[in-house]
């Protein structure tokens, strides 16, 4: 993404991939975005897999597992089936996740539409505080992160409305608040959005 956060270190034989003077990673300019694991060229830096754990809480017959899927996943999978260009294969693929154990399936499109409400109100409560504008808003964690540690005079204006991950996630604990939500997305970001103890938090 273009942030300078790791590259090339040290010459010859003692070369590394490093981040600026060695600074450990959350000190540097990365952002969580999870390409560096995309174009390692030798696979030695990877996304952690969660698949396993995702498998243990399937076979937990006393644990409500609810799988959340983001549009892009939709329409990745649906390609990666031959299925044609505007054909829904949001059917199939909650089929197929009934079939592995999940108890529900949920299209996070359905957080979507809460985050543009939310992200609306407090455009309204700045306009009508005369707070600072404009209003930056993505559903990107990595996003998000770019925007404060690469240009901090613009922290103030980067929307703090949650997520349509964070925000679906929240709906299903609601009415199981001991269950277990999964996300299916196409990025390595939202792993760390995941982990982090505000998103958790009401």
């Amino acid at each position: 993404q273009h942030v300078g956060a790791i590259d090339f270190a040290r010459r010859g034989s003692k070369m590394t991939i490093a981040t600026a003077f060695d600074k450990p990673l959350a000190e540097s300019n990365c952002i969580g975005c999870g390409q560096c694991a995309a174009v390692c060229p030798t696979g030695a830096i990877v996304v952690k897999s969660d698949v396993s754990s995702v498998w243990k809480e399937l076979d937990d017959k006393n644990t409500h597992v609810t799988a959340q899927i983001a549009p892009a996943v939709r329409v990745a999978i649906g390609k990666e089936l031959g299925i044609g260009e505007g054909e829904n294969a949001m059917g199939r693929i909650v089929a197929a996740l009934r079939r592995m154990g999940f108890d529900e399936v949920f299209d996070t499109s359905t957080g979507a539409d809460l985050t543009v409400l939310e992200e609306s109100k407090e455009l309204l409560a700045r306009l009508e505080k005369g707070e600072t504008l404009p209003l930056f808003t993505s559903c990107c964690p990595a996003w998000s992160v770019m925007a404060k540690k690469l240009f901090p005079d613009y922290a103030r204006c980067v929307s703090m409305a949650l997520t349509p991950m964070t925000l679906t996630a929240r709906l299903i604990k609601k009415d199981h608040p001991h269950g277990k939500v999964v996300f299916i997305g196409p990025c390595a970001a939202k792993k760390l959005e995941a982990m982090r103890k505000s998103v958790r938090s009401e």
